[in-house]
């Protein structure tokens, strides 16, 4: 039996969840294909998946990629009789959307690798897959919809994520900097506000009170992956790909380290909480290998931050972090929100880069709020005005790189912020350039103010962070990917 698996794209890296389900694929004997929307033309698309006739089409869609999917999933099913399958972060909060479209023959909510599993061994041996945990499956007109099963218990039973299915540069380099991400742990007790997490606990507390929401692999399982994808791909460095790293305990830090070193030896970077930071375990990860750290402040403002966002970390925890981790000459990179919704959005976008400033960050990365359903922080903007009751903003095809979705007081409010986006970056690295960007984001928006965000943010991801020789092939890349993804947000 054949299977075809589609993202809307894998922005330059990769699709971990879809890769992983890929493998469990494999395992229950499909041949499998693997396509982002983005990198094929769509006619040609259509024709190699008529092609390869699959008994399944497989979705995998984060919010705002679903309705591309959908649509696609629409042109495919008047072409090819398949079953099609919805999973991902999107049809986690939103299973419902199989009751108004008839295209949609099954979506998956929550943890996927047990239920798609379940899926296929059933579409294998002919039987019944209407009764599958977290499944909502469409028979004889009828949505059969049922609950979430318990969260995976032992991750070290997950397949590995297949590495081979993304299209790999001529040094068979996934992406620019030969980086592939690892996940050690899965789940966030944290409450922030824009974050999923805060519901996908809710939803699995429900099903299953006494389960743990936090899980990790042992060190042994997380390496001898690492070392699989050394033996099949060029791999540059690892990106240990966890929301909060620095969760794990420190017996376990001490073991992972130990393996790493012996049995890896390459450099690595990983995400940190920075109330969690821990001076001695940062030391130790940095001697086996990790080069540079990402670690959120957000919002400069700390009333926003403790009100608004629910972060739970202070302004005096993000300095003290930052503390050790220039103490330690690590590369730092801070993810910072802007368009939040305040009562003056610029001002407080200000703030935070002031703070970011402060805090000597190597690469401050801006994006505009986007809120997800049913998250808090959607409720919030809808409750205080700054987005309407309907949901007609998830059918666009909104970015947090180009324009806020937000309604502001005044329309000076909203240029003037999607300006200040666009040079929030810069001015952390040069703060003498403060004066001259107070006078240019009073211009209205434009395609350069564009473009020099985009050429920022690619050179210091690749150059600045990555250490990527520069050169005019990576110039050209670089400039297209700008081009094709403004042509599609703006």
């Amino acid at each position: 039996m054949r299977i075809v698996f589609i993202v809307r794209s894998t922005y330059g890296g990769e699709r971990l969840g879809a890769q992983t389900l890929l493998s469990v694929a494999k395992e229950e004997g499909f041949d499998t294909f693997f396509y982002a929307h983005d990198s094929i033309p769509e006619e040609n698309l259509f024709h190699q998946i008529e092609d390869i006739k699959p008994d399944v089409i497989a979705y995998s869609a984060m919010t705002y990629e679903h309705t591309t999917l959908q649509n696609l999933n629409q042109e495919l099913k008047k072409r090819l009789s398949f079953i099609s399958i919805f999973g991902g972060p999107h049809y986690t909060f939103t299973p419902e959307e199989i009751d108004s479209n008839e295209h949609m023959d099954v979506t998956c909510a929550g943890e996927g690798e047990n239920a798609f599993r379940s899926f296929l061994k059933h579409l294998k041996n002919k039987t019944d897959y209407t009764k599958v945990n977290n499944l909502s499956v469409r028979h004889n007109k009828i949505v059969h919809k049922n609950p979430l099963g318990p969260l995976i218990a032992n991750l070290d039973e997950v397949p590995f994520a297949d590495r081979k299915v993304i299209l790999l540069d001529k040094k068979d380099r996934q992406y620019v900097g030969g980086c592939y991400s690892v996940m050690v742990s899965r789940g966030c007790p944290y409450l922030c506000t824009y974050c999923f997490n805060v519901q996908y606990n809710k939803l699995y507390k429900t099903a299953n009170p006494h389960q743990h929401v936090i899980r990790r692999r042992s060190a042994a399982n997380v390496v001898a992956e690492m070392k699989k994808i050394k033996q099949e791909v060029n791999v540059e460095y690892f990106n240990i790909a966890d929301d909060t790293f620095n969760l794990i305990p420190k017996d376990y830090i001490d073991e992972f380290c130990e393996r790493y070193k012996e049995e890896i030896a390459l450099p690595f970077t990983a995400q940190f909480r920075t109330n969690l930071v821990n001076e001695d375990i940062i030391k130790a990860l940095k001697e086996a290998g990790m080069f540079s750290i990402y670690c959120a402040i957000e919002c400069g403002d700390e009333e926003v931050s403790r009100n608004i966002l629910k972060r739970g970390i202070t302004n005096d925890q993000i300095r003290h972090a930052y503390r050790i981790f220039n103490k330690c000459k690590l590369k730092t990179l801070a993810q910072n929100m802007v368009g939040l919704p305040v009562e003056n959005p610029v001002e407080d976008a200000w703030k935070t880069i002031k703070f970011n400033i402060e805090n000597k960050v190597t690469y401050s990365h801006f994006t505009l709020l986007l809120p997800f359903p049913k998250t808090p922080m959607e409720r919030y903007c809808k409750e205080n005005g700054y987005l309407p009751e309907s949901n007609n903003h998830y059918d666009l095809a909104p970015s947090v790189f180009t324009r806020s979705v937000l309604k502001f007081k005044t329309k000076k409010d909203s240029q003037q912020l999607e300006n200040l986006h666009k040079f929030a970056s810069i001015v952390v690295r040069y703060p003498f350039l403060i004066p001259l960007v107070k006078l240019l984001i009073k211009l209205p928006p434009n395609i350069v103010f564009q473009y020099i965000f985009f050429v920022w943010h690619g050179y210091n991801r690749t150059v600045v962070l990555r250490n990527v020789k520069w050169n005019f092939s990576l110039i050209f890349k670089g400039l297209g990917q700008i081009s094709n993804y403004l042509r599609q947000h703006t």
